[in-house]
């Protein structure tokens, strides 16, 4: 509920970008696929840009446009969507099967800091 207030105090002020920190973390799976229907509707309909940050693909996968990775403070790389997915599947495996998936990107992409 907190989520959706905020949003609609946002809105009241006729905002054309919305910058919102982790908006579903916290939210059950339907209160976050509402949220994420609201944020389609506002950019079409309304015209609003909105910039998150996020740790919950899932969400990227569903509504970004754009991608931008920021590592430890470094941009890693901002592209649109399939751009994105595009420019990282030189971490596929020998026996990897079609495309990587965007969640599996992120977690290759972090793994192999841990495994340097």
């Amino acid at each position: 509920m907190k989520v959706k207030y905020m949003l609609a105090l946002a809105l009241s002020h006729r905002a054309k970008l919305l910058i919102l920190d982790e908006p579903t973390s916290g939210l059950d799976p339907v209160s976050r696929d509402d949220i994420l229907d609201l944020f389609r509707q506002l950019v079409v309909s309304e015209g609003i840009s909105i910039l998150f940050s996020t740790h919950i693909i899932s969400d990227l996968e569903k509504c970004a446009d754009y991608i931008t990775y920021i590592k430890d403070g470094k941009l890693l790389k901002s592209a649109e969507k399939s751009a994105f997915i595009k420019a990282f599947q030189y971490l596929k495996d020998p026996d990897d099967k079609g495309e990587l998936s965007l969640e599996e990107i992120m977690v290759r992409t972090e793994r192999r800091t841990y495994d340097a």
